[in-house]
């Protein structure tokens, strides 16, 4: 259940520091970060290899990170 929200929520309607991430990445950062999923789970979850989910979610952080408003903090 948690999951599938999680899932909705970013894509339907991201807060404003996930929505500058490409959609991919957002989904891979929020699954491991909101619901807490290891990164097998989120891959399970994705289709796609741990690997995979490591590239999005440091392409997700690193878009993040380059924010102006949310790195100032």
């Amino acid at each position: 259940l948690v999951v599938r929200a999680v899932r909705i929520a970013v894509s339907d309607a991201p807060a404003p520091a996930f929505a500058m991430m490409e959609r991919e990445d957002r989904e891979a950062v929020a699954l491991a970060r909101l619901a807490r999923l290891p990164e097998d789970r989120v891959a399970a979850e994705v289709g796609v290899g741990v690997r995979e989910v490591r590239l999005r979610m440091l392409r997700g952080l690193r878009a993040l990170a380059a924010t102006p408003a949310v790195s100032r903090g």
